[in-house]
């Protein structure tokens, strides 16, 4: 039983470590939406800060709403079914 429940354990950290890495990825990543690339030209249109807001905040606002989704479609698996 010990044994089980350490294994059970041990898979819970690394899915825990899974999911942090992941997620301070996608945050490093929703970061770099707000500025420009270092090797391009600032001055053309597409890196202009209304289009860099508008495509950093985009993404924040779709990123909420995967979190949002999988959360809620994690909740529904005890769900009671109903005819």
């Amino acid at each position: 039983m010990l044994v089980i429940s350490s294994t059970d354990l041990r898979g819970l950290q690394m899915s825990f470590l899974a999911c942090w890495c992941c997620s301070f990825k996608n945050m490093k990543g929703m970061v770099k939406e707000f500025h420009v690339p270092n090797n391009e030209d600032q001055t053309t249109e597409q890196n202009q800060f209304q289009w860099l807001y508008g495509n950093g905040l985009l993404g924040i606002i779709f990123s909420f709403g995967l979190l949002y989704t999988a959360l809620k479609s994690r909740r529904t698996r005890s769900w009671l079914y109903r005819d």
